[in-house]
């Protein structure tokens, strides 16, 4: 169906089909960044599965709309994960610097923490405190957060949980 069809239209039918294809994009994104973040698989070499997330991650930024809604911080969990996972890539050798843009393993979970904290601050604005969600997020923050040597910063967010 043609995103821009289904992005304008209010019908109930066509919420739905909205719903679903965001659930599906974000299920497609994830899975193939934990592809290549183990390196690639032989249907899927890294270059193509990291390939494969950064469109589900396009398409899922497309239909995201205000950026201070629900979507767009579940669209930023999405992106943030893509990264940890080129981080960790990264990590285990299976991609280069150059290929994560020059950036170190500490420079990307940085940008993965400043990303996990502002789906947060929409997430938890938008819903109840604590939804399958935020808890996906503050779970990232609090791991951002060791990897990156602040233990106590780790401990006060896995303690919101």
């Amino acid at each position: 169906m043609d995103r821009c069809h289904v992005k304008d239209s209010d019908s109930a039918a066509d919420s739905l089909l909205r719903h679903n294809l965001r659930e599906a994009l974000y299920w497609k994104a994830l899975n193939f960044a934990s592809v290549g973040r183990l390196g690639g698989c032989a249907q899927y070499p890294l270059d193509s599965a990291f390939c494969e997330a950064d469109d589900a991650c396009r398409t899922l930024q497309n239909m995201c709309g205000s950026k201070n809604s629900q979507a767009h911080g579940i669209e930023l969990f999405v992106e943030a994960t893509v990264m940890f996972c080129r981080a960790q890539a990264l990590k285990g050798g299976h991609v280069t610097v150059e290929q994560v843009q020059g950036k170190t393993q500490q420079e990307l979970w940085q940008e993965c923490l400043n990303m996990y904290l502002q789906s947060y601050r929409i997430l938890s604005a938008s819903r109840l405190h604590l939804n399958s969600e935020t808890v996906k997020a503050v779970t990232m923050i609090a791991l951002c957060n060791i990897l990156l040597g602040h233990t106590e910063a780790a401990i006060e967010w896995a303690v919101l949980l």
